[in-house]
Formats: C-alpha cells, sequence, structure tokens
C-alpha cells in the first residue's frame, strides 16, 4: 500500500510526503516513510532535500532453505596456533595457505529485515534564463544508513569468531573439532549484525549548443566522490573506510558528447574509474583491513553512430571499448566484472523500427 500528497506551501515553496506499507505473509510487515522539500526562489536555482527511509525482507532462501555443503577454503587460526612453533603468532597464521573446510550453510528463520535511512541535499542551476545558454549543473550530497544488514557469515569468519571467544554470539555459527583439535565441520548462516553507512557527493553538468550549418553539440559530464565507505572487515571488526580500497574506487565520472543534425546522430560516451587497492590484508592486531599495492585509474570509450530513416526506422552501428581497453587485474590476476570490460572491442548493429 502507498500514498503520496504534493503540498505546495509558496509559490517557491513545496514538500512532498509519502508512506509506504509492506506485508508479508512469511514474514511480517513495515511501514517507511518519505519527506521531501523543493525551494525555487529564482527561475534558475533551485534547493532540494529529502529523507526517506528503506526496507528490504529476507528471501524465502534465506528464511527456510535445507543446508548446503561446501568445501571452502580458509585459515584455521585456532589449529594453527596450537602449533608450539606458531604460538601467539596470529599475524603468521592469517598468512598461511588456506586449506579446504567441510562447511554447512544453513538458513536462519530468526533473521530480521533490514532498515535504512538516506538523506540528500542539492542544488540545481538552469544558467538559460540568465544567459540564453542551456547550461544546467546540479550538486547532491547523500548520506545512506543501512541497519541490521543480512550478512552471510563465511568459514573465515567462523575462524576468526572461534579464535576471538564470540562464536556464542551469533546462533547457528559454529567449528566442530575432534578430539585431537581437528576441523571436522563448520556450520555458518547469515545474520544480522553489520550496519552500514556510507557519504558522497554526485555532480552533473549538460551543455547544448549549436553549430550554425554544423548541426548541434550536446555534452554530459557526470562524477561520484565517496567521502565514506564504512563497513566491516569481519563480523567482529569495527567499522571502517574502505573507499579506495580493492573493488571500491572513491571516484567514478563519465563524460557523453553527442553530435546531431537532421536524422543523424554520433556519440562517445567514456567512462573513468579512479585507481584503488591491489588487494589488502587482515590486520590481526586492530581486525582492520590495510591496503597492499595500488592499480591504476581504467578508462573505456564507446562510439556509435545512428541514423533514422524516413520510414520511422533507426539504423545504429557502433564499437564498445574503442580502444580495447583490458581490465585492470588485482595480485591474483582477478578483475571485477561489475567495474571492469570484460571482453574488449565488441561491434554492434542495431535497428530498430516504430510503429
Amino acid at each position: 500500500l502507498f500514498a503520496e500528497t504534493v503540498m505546495p506551501l509558496h509559490e517557491d515553496v513545496e514538500l512532498d510526503f509519502a508512506l509506504r506499507r509492506d506485508d508479508y505473509s512469511d514474514f511480517g510487515d513495515n511501514l517507511s516513510a518519505k519527506a521531501g522539500i523543493r525551494w525555487q526562489p529564482q527561475p534558475w536555482f533551485l534547493v532540494r532535500g529529502s529523507y526517506s527511509e528503506g526496507f528490504r525482507a529476507p528471501t524465502l532462501d534465506q528464511l527456510f532453505q535445507a543446508p548446503a555443503q561446501s568445501f571452502a577454503f580458509a585459515v584455521d587460526i585456532e589449529g594453527c596456533l596450537d602449533d608450539p612453533g606458531r604460538a601467539d603468532d596470529v599475524a603468521g597464521c592469517v598468512q598461511e595457505t588456506d586449506q579446504q573446510h567441510e562447511t554447512f550453510i544453513a538458513a536462519n528463520p530468526d533473521l530480521d529485515a533490514e532498515t535504512s535511512e538516506q538523506i540528500s541535499v542539492g542544488a540545481v542551476f538552469d544558467f538559460e534564463p540568465l544567459t540564453g545558454q542551456q547550461l544546467n549543473m546540479s550538486l547532491d550530497y547523500y548520506d545512506i544508513t543501512i541497519n541490521d544488514t543480512i550478512t552471510a557469515i563465511t568459514t573465515q569468519d567462523a575462524f576468526w569468531l572461534e579464535h576471538l571467544g564470540m562464536l556464542d554470539d551469533f546462533d547457528g555459527v559454529n567449528v566442530g573439532r575432534t578430539a585431537a583439535g581437528e576441523v571436522d565441520i563448520v556450520d555458518v548462516t547469515d545474520v544480522n549484525f553489520e550496519s552500514f553507512d556510507t557519504q558522497g557527493l554526485d555532480f552533473n553538468v549538460q551543455y547544448r549548443f549549436g553549430l550554425g550549418n554544423f548541426g548541434d553539440m550536446g555534452v554530459e559530464f557526470n562524477a561520484t566522490h565517496i567521502l565514506n565507505y564504512n563497513t566491516r572487515a569481519t563480523p567482529a571488526s569495527p567499522l571502517q573506510d574502505v573507499a579506495g580500497f580493492r573493488n571500491q574506487p572513491r571516484n567514478r565520472a563519465d563524460v557523453q558528447l553527442r553530435w546531431m543534425q537532421g536524422p543523424h546522430q554520433v556519440s562517445s560516451t567514456t567512462y573513468w574509474i579512479d585507481g584503488q587497492a591491489q588487494t589488502e590484508a587482515l590486520n590481526p592486531d586492530t581486525l582492520r583491513d590495510e591496503k597492499i599495492g595500488e592499480v591504476p585509474s581504467y578508462a573505456v570509450t564507446n562510439l556509435n553512430y545512428s541514423y533514422e530513416t524516413p520510414w520511422d526506422g533507426r539504423i545504429t552501428v557502433g564499437a564498445n571499448n574503442v580502444f580495447d581497453k583490458d581490465p585492470v587485474l588485482d595480485l591474483n590476476r582477478e578483475s571485477n566484472i561489475e567495474l571492469y570490460d570484460y571482453f574488449g572491442r565488441v561491434y554492434t548493429l542495431q535497428y530498430r523500427q516504430r510503429f
């Protein structure tokens, strides 16, 4: 059930309120709210802000799925420390080669829902009423907090919790050992334990101008800067800012160029990703991740040409990753498919018909 209302307080001020109620037959219900304000004192200037709440129920698999068997790679910290030559050498044990351990991954019928809060404040500038130029700029600040994050406890997490004497704090997580102290079976599950928050800035510029007899040109620039990205390295770790760590670049941007004349259009988009740590290692004393190495920034460009036919069709030819840029690899010679292009240069041909 969803309801929303917009209340104009003044010709320059507008309020927005919304409520949403979710009701799950297998879980429960939740009420989330949203409130926003929009103030436009001048035709060329707008200030906006909002507060909203979110809710995500656990899935049926997370609640009721039958246990699944796995043979996960992890370091048995307590087993390593039992070696007389490694006593109290946690740092050395952490660097040991991972071994496979029989692990059972169970559902958790006691999972609670994740809840979130988001605050955003921003401003928009439209310079056309002032200068006649089709130039728009916006800057927004966001602050997102997620509570009771549903987090999968891994086999390595279980070994850390055992070492720290915290297994009893996590129902359904256990390290079973034989009489000789060898690992028998590890039990893990999903739990609500982590709070996560991130703050950042989003910036956008759009500019369009004429080229006389040579058509029109459009430029758009988008950038995101992460101020903080606070999460935990292990269930027992404190929150730490991991922006700039592996797979979590602090800065991202893209530039879009578009030329238009009659039925012809040429466009290019360049995506840029900031450099980041090559990998990380857990400090056993602080339980915080520490950066190791650094990978360079990365940019890839896509190029397209399209033609609008007289019969309401569109033909588009293009190339993605025009310069055949290779993905960035970490110390394990691995790359993140969500960040980097895996396929190299790819040519495309598309036809679309409107009826």
